[in-house]
């Protein structure tokens, strides 16, 4: 449902698109003005009530299909930057902020207590079982929902980058891919251990920012989008293959619209490919 309404974002919030591929019959949407306050949307997510939620630069909306209402009052502490939202059960949400992790209850309108300790300017959020995982500036964090625990997990990372900051997050098998602004690494939960994933065809000391990881639902593929192109992840021997289409630009997000279309975002404009084919196409490079 995620990548349903990612879909439905980008082509609302776009007026012009580059596409890869052949054309698709999209309908039309209107755009919704989010008002002067917030003009950037980071993250949305749909509750177990049906209603939209929105993480703008000024705040949480809520939108009923008829009318976008912000949460919070001008003068409100949370009133920030909301990166990212993962729903955590019937009634809550946690919201990646500028300020840290937030939990809202969303069914009784309130926000509700985290553990101190926690860091702020958070960018990716993860809900494996009861497990929060947390990507922030300030490095990997999890969280226990039953038992309230909050670790680092930054101990975990090479020395020189203990601290990196994470911005992407997914679960792929029993393993959780990190994508940081240092390279892509592989952590696995039982044994507690990370090792680094080394992306094809980067020269000791680039810059290796991995901003978003996305698997397609009901397939095998995984995809890396990095500030340099596109990589497809082989989750049985751990290796990257630098996809043929799509380099050397910047993909800040992505979605599926199926099982074989990968949807995303590079620089300004919305891309679509056949994800099969790009699989297929990476295979023989």
């Amino acid at each position: 449902m995620q990548s349903l309404y990612f879909y439905w974002l980008l082509v609302c919030s776009l007026i012009s698109t580059a596409v890869v591929g052949q054309s698709l019959d999209y309908p039309s949407f209107r755009n919704i003005s989010l008002g002067t306050n917030a003009n950037t949307v980071h993250s949305f997510a749909q509750d177990s009530l049906g209603m939209l939620w929105l993480g703008s630069n000024n705040g949480l909306f809520n939108y009923d299909g008829y009318a976008l209402q912000p949460l919070t009052g001008t003068k409100s502490p949370f009133q920030t930057f909301v990166y990212c939202i993962a729903l955590m059960d019937s009634k809550h949400f946690a919201l990646g902020t500028g300020q840290g992790v937030l939990l809202y209850n969303y069914q009784f309108d309130r926000f509700e207590s985290f553990p101190a300790g926690g860091p702020a300017d958070v960018r990716s959020l993860l809900l494996v079982g009861d497990t929060l995982w947390i990507g922030s500036i300030a490095g990997l964090y999890c969280y226990n929902t039953k038992t309230r625990e909050l670790v680092d997990y930054g101990k975990l990372f090479p020395k020189n980058i203990a601290k990196t900051a994470v911005y992407a997050l997914d679960k792929v098998g029993d393993r959780i891919l990190i994508g940081t602004y240092n390279g892509l690494f592989e952590l696995n939960p039982a044994k507690k251990d990370i090792i680094s994933l080394r992306l094809p065809d980067y020269k000791p000391g680039s810059n290796q920012f991995v901003n978003s990881i996305f698997s397609i639902p009901a397939s095998t593929s995984t995809y890396v989008g990095t500030e340099y192109g596109l990589y497809l992840y082989n989750a049985k021997d751990r290796t990257l293959l630098k996809t043929p289409v799509l380099q050397n630009h910047p993909i800040k997000a992505m979605a599926s619209k199926d099982s074989n279309t990968l949807l995303g975002r590079h620089r300004r404009w919305p891309f679509y490919l056949s994800a099969s084919s790009a699989a297929d196409s990476a295979d023989q490079t």
